[in-house]
């Protein structure tokens, strides 16, 4: 609980643009619409923004707990047992559908699975919002690059949290 109090000061209540890490330890089961999707074992990256009330901390502490009404696809995926957050990516200096399309497009050309439409139903231009790799190497050395090529001013929070 310290580290999160710790990390609730260092959060920006500003709007941005931000990358989950996740990692999945034990396969689990996400609803989309009428179809049901396996998401197995793996390290998975969420892209999102966040340009409400209360910014990015307000949006990412949500993430972050476990207990929560299920409002997001990425909901299912964070309030799971199975699942940890184990790094998050952010920006200030782009945000919303600019930084959701350019990070998505950038790793839809990397090697890197995603599961189709998940997170992106409002927006046709991305393949999905979540792209998944057994790596969790090559999936930070995938966002550090596509992050990389839109700004240079990001931050990053790793968590110890089990």
């Amino acid at each position: 609980m310290k580290y999160i109090d710790k990390l609730f000061q260092e959060l920006p209540k500003a709007k941005g643009g931000y990358i989950i890490i996740i990692e999945v330890s034990k396969s689990i089961l996400i609803t989309m619409s009428k179809r049901k999707i396996r998401a197995g074992p793996g390290f998975y990256a969420y892209i999102g923004s966040a340009g409400g009330p209360g910014g990015l901390r307000a949006r990412l502490l949500r993430h972050i707990r476990k207990t929560k009404k299920l409002r997001w696809h990425i909901d299912q995926i964070t309030s799971n047992i199975y699942t940890n957050i184990i790094k998050i990516i952010l920006s200030t200096e782009v945000w919303g559908k600019t930084f959701e399309n350019r990070i998505s497009l950038c790793l839809s050309n990397k090697n890197l699975d995603y599961i189709k439409g998940f997170g992106s139903s409002d927006d046709r231009n991305s393949r999905s919002h979540l792209f998944y790799s057994n790596s969790l190497k090559e999936l930070e050395s995938s966002i550090k690059e596509c992050i990389s090529d839109i700004t240079s001013k990001y931050e990053e929070f790793n968590f110890n949290i089990v």
